[in-house]
């Protein structure tokens, strides 16, 4: 299956990028897709003095938009380790949310956005892996994106939790209210080396079957064209003299 590299090659040219630094490169492709975030910044703490080229990033993304589909297959190929547990006090409003009990405004002013995010999955009495959090905390700010419908296809990749659940996070997910920083501290939190790793085998692959691909269409186009190409006189004289060479063998 070539559709990961289909979706990383022309990012990588259009934002100088080197294919072959695959983990860097598919944490990139996020990184300039998160909205409610300083990108720049972003990507300053996670790539530190790490060249990469703004202008054609911003070309690119007004030409290129990926579907869902294909953003879960990126998404496919990130795993989250090391959870963030949240603070004491957020962990009781969690609780006592996903117990069923209503908590004041007060009590979730002080939560950060991947709390909150816990909050909203509590409400619909969702306790997430730390790996399905992430994905959702990513998929649900990702630029120009349908929240219910990529949570519907988290849930379809990962859970067994339905339609009804979902329409309600999302509807939960549009009182949180955070600063640009925070999201932007969040997101650098969650996607560290030490937290995010990305499966470059499944790229790597990819990567190879394209170019299997492009190397066998190239191949068919020349003989193709070799097939109706009209033969020179020298090969007419020559197919001519090896014929009747053939008939009278030498004794």
């Amino acid at each position: 299956m070539t559709i990961l590299a289909d979706l990383l090659v022309p990012f990588c040219d259009a934002s100088s990028l080197s294919i072959k630094d695959v983990s860097r490169t598919v944490k990139k492709r996020f990184v300039v897709s998160i909205s409610f975030v300083d990108n720049a910044m972003l990507h300053q703490c996670l790539f530190k003095d790490q060249y990469l080229d703004w202008n054609g990033v911003r070309e690119y993304l007004q030409d290129i938009t990926y579907t869902i589909p294909e953003w879960v297959q990126m998404l496919r190929i990130l795993d989250f380790v090391q959870e963030i547990h949240p603070s004491t006090e957020a962990a009781e409003v969690i609780a006592t949310t996903l117990a069923g009990v209503k908590v004041s405004a007060t009590q979730t002013n002080r939560l950060n956005p991947i709390e909150s995010l816990r909050l909203c999955f509590a409400k619909v009495k969702i306790s997430p892996s730390w790996d399905l959090l992430c994905k959702a905390f990513v998929a649900c700010n990702l630029l120009d994106i349908d929240q219910f419908q990529i949570l519907l296809a988290l849930f379809g990749e990962y859970t067994n939790h339905s339609m009804v659940e979902a329409r309600e996070l999302v509807r939960f997910m549009a009182s949180c209210k955070h600063t640009k920083t925070e999201y932007t501290d969040s997101f650098a939190a969650i996607m560290d080396d030490s937290r995010c790793q990305v499966r470059s085998h499944a790229v790597i692959q990819s990567l190879k079957k394209r170019d299997d691909l492009r190397e066998a269409r190239q191949n068919d186009a020349i003989l193709s064209g070799s097939a109706f190409r009209k033969p020179s006189l020298t090969q007419i004289l020559e197919s001519k003299s090896l014929r009747e060479g053939a008939k009278h063998p030498s004794r």
